[in-house]
């Protein structure tokens, strides 16, 4: 699965091709190991057949995770009366099992207040399980114009009375002396008791680590008990971050969900050493 692991460790999500890239490619590969095969003889079968393999393999673990996603996805239709159409779930969307996974913590821990930072189709399905238990959300975005289309999505589906979608630019701001890139400060400064933040943003395109500052800022904000849940957690400059927190809160501990993208789940644990981390998560920290 060496091609599916490339992929997920600089996307952090599986290549679904088409048929028309799956046919212009093997016509290429056809024409491409005939020359070779004509120049190097039968080392070059062997070598294409490796390559196929690899596709096949490829392929079918595309085929587990969508089967996957259909199942999250009729999950969460039969819990709840969707009222409007729902955003696509793909780019950088929420995918269906973490929403699962997080429509699963509100269900459990019934939160008063949940704080997303990388807000979108998140905000809605969090909304609808919010609209049902109680509680409200909080979620920002860095664009203007991506708040706005949240906020009418909000709107549509009937949740504005328990989400508030903020425009909150990205600005600099010191951690430890040092220079980062994150979301207004400022607009953060009437939330306090966040009982579930998820973190969706900004995107690693903005700066290395971008995700690693919404703990420094927002660690004082939190519940005692606030559960904070990390998308997109395969991808490198995620792993890191969650390496920084584990080192720099005492008392945190992490678990790992195997999601499409993953997932790490952090809970605050008086009890637990600086940086533990579950045993089944341990592993998949290392590296």
């Amino acid at each position: 699965m060496p091609a599916l692991k490339f992929f997920i460790w600089i996307f952090g999500e599986v290549p679904v091709p088409n048929l028309l890239t799956i046919g212009g490619l093997t016509v290429l590969l056809a024409a491409l190991f005939g020359g070779l095969w004509a120049l190097f003889g039968n080392v070059v079968i062997v070598v294409m057949l490796a390559l196929v393999l690899g596709l096949i393999a490829v392929l079918q673990a595309t085929v587990y995770y969508t089967h996957q996603q259909i199942q999250a996805l009729q999950s969460l239709h039969s819990l709840f009366d969707i009222r409007a159409p729902l955003p696509a779930f793909r780019s950088w969307n929420i995918t269906p099992d973490l929403a699962t996974e997080v429509v699963g913590l509100i269900q459990e821990r019934r939160p008063r207040l949940i704080v997303e930072v990388g807000g979108g189709l998140s905000s809605i399905v969090a909304g609808y399980a919010v609209k049902e238990y109680g509680g409200r959300i909080v979620a920002f975005d860095h664009l203007a114009e991506f708040a706005d289309q949240t906020r009418a999505t909000v709107e549509r589906h009937g949740l504005s009375d328990v989400v508030t979608v903020r425009h909150a630019p990205l600005k600099p701001v010191e951690i430890g002396g040092k220079p980062w890139l994150w979301y207004d400060t400022t607009q953060f400064e009437d939330l306090h008791d966040i009982d579930l933040l998820f973190i969706d943003g900004p995107p690693n395109t903005t700066q290395l680590l971008a995700r690693y500052p919404a703990l420094p800022l927002l660690i004082d904000r939190l519940s005692p008990d606030a559960v904070i849940v990390l998308d997109d957690a395969d991808r490198v400059m995620e792993t890191r971050a969650v390496r920084r927190w584990l080192a720099e809160f005492p008392g945190l501990r992490a678990d790992r969900l195997l999601t499409k993208r993953g997932c790490v789940i952090l809970r605050q644990q008086a009890d637990q050493a600086a940086g533990a981390v579950s045993e089944h998560t341990g592993a998949a920290m290392q590296g």
